[in-house]
């Protein structure tokens, strides 16, 4: 069981997210809070390890795209080949269906 700091931590990062997003274009927006839901909901009850690697690589996102954001940056960045040829099948997929719901976003009229 999480102790109450590490819940406090989470939640506090959870939060970091959602403000963060009130930065990015809207069509990123949407789909970027979706998916911060999605996966902090999906991941409650996950074992100590797996909340570590979790939380770790959500606090990176957070950290790069607060710099990009302060310093008026493009969000996001471009994945090299090797980066995705260690991705898993859940995390290709995930990637996918992100690129699918942005892109169907961003060619809806407003």
């Amino acid at each position: 069981m999480m102790s109450l700091m590490n819940k406090q931590r989470v939640l506090s990062l959870y939060r970091r997210l959602l403000f963060l997003h009130r930065h990015v274009p809207p069509s990123m927006k949407s789909v970027g809070v979706q998916y911060i839901r999605e996966e902090f909901r999906r991941h409650q009850n996950v074992d100590l390890e797996r909340a570590r690697e979790f939380v770790g690589q959500w606090k990176l996102f957070a950290d790069k795209l607060e710099e990009q954001i302060s310093q008026g940056n493009t969000i996001g960045e471009n994945l090299s080949g090797d980066r995705l040829e260690r991705f898993d099948d859940g995390q290709l997929t995930q990637l996918l269906k992100l690129r699918k719901e942005t892109s169907e976003r961003n060619s809806k009229p407003l």
